[in-house]
Formats: C-alpha cells, sequence, structure tokens
C-alpha cells in the first residue's frame, strides 16, 4: 500500500483527495437540496397537523403563510449549503498549498465522510442505485485515509 502511494505522489494525491472530497460534497448538497425542493408537502403537513392540534379546522391554514415559510427555509438552505461549500472550497485549496490545519480538517472529514456514506448507504434501501453512490464514495473516502495513513505529507 505504502509503494502506491509513494508512486501516486503527494501532488497527485491531494488533487485526488480534493476531487473525491468535493465529489462528497455534491452528493451531500444534492440530496439536501432534492429534500428542500420537496419539502413544500412536508411543511403543509406540519401546519394542518398543528392547526389540528389546536382544534382549529384545517380551512384555516393561509397558504400564503405556509408558502412564504417554504421559500424561506429554500433560503436558509441554499445560504448554508452555499457557506459550506465555500468553507470547503477554501480548506482544500489551503491543504494544496500545503498548510497544516487544513490538512488535519481533510484527513477528519475523510473519516467522517467514510463513516456517514457507510451508514447512510447501509440505511439507503429504497434505491439500491443511491446506496451504490453512497458506498462508491464511501470507498472514495477510504481511498482518502489510507493516503494520509501511508503517504508522507512533507514535500
Amino acid at each position: 500500500m505504502i509503494e502506491f502511494f509513494d508512486k501516486l505522489g503527494i501532488q497527485k494525491f491531494k488533487r485526488l483527495t480534493i476531487l473525491f472530497c468535493l465529489a462528497g460534497d455534491w452528493i451531500v448538497s444534492a440530496y439536501v437540496i432534492i429534500g428542500l425542493v420537496r419539502g413544500r408537502d412536508v411543511i403543509r403537513q406540519l401546519f394542518e397537523t398543528a392547526v389540528q392540534q389546536q382544534g382549529l379546522p384545517p380551512e384555516e391554514i393561509d397558504l400564503n403563510i405556509i408558502d412564504h415559510y417554504y421559500q424561506m427555509g429554500l433560503k436558509v438552505g441554499f445560504t448554508m449549503i452555499g457557506i459550506v461549500l465555500l468553507f470547503h472550497i477554501l480548506c482544500y485549496w489551503l491543504f494544496y498549498k500545503g498548510k497544516g490545519f487544513a490538512r488535519a480538517y481533510v484527513k477528519s472529514l475523510g473519516w467522517m465522510g467514510a463513516i456517514g456514506y457507510l451508514l447512510f448507504s447501509l440505511t439507503s434501501f429504497q434505491s439500491p442505485i443511491f446506496a451504490s453512490v453512497l458506498f462508491i464514495q464511501f470507498l472514495l473516502y477510504v481511498f482518502v485515509i489510507l493516503g494520509f495513513k501511508n503517504i508522507n505529507m512533507t514535500e
């Protein structure tokens, strides 16, 4: 394993690590965005349930309020995804430049990503294709972990 990463080289390992981590970021972002876009019905159901629990008839729900909360949720969700992606891109750039704290962040991201994607892939029974994508991303994070373990990061 050490020989493989020695032949790969530090710069190529860094580029692959950034590529694999960006793929993980993209998958999570796409999943969250799809969930946000499909969330209008969930918000409507939550409002209907809340109104019924208060003993009011469902007809008293102002649909404009539901749409307002939905739009606000979309804006907050997209903003948070954008902030996280920008932060990760900054960390990847600093990692590529050899900064120690960025290396530690990317290394911990590899561990968290591997664990998260493995668990998520094992619980995604409804969609075998989606579970396969998650498992492939898990393997990419394992590559990152093994690279950090086997390659000497000093240039």
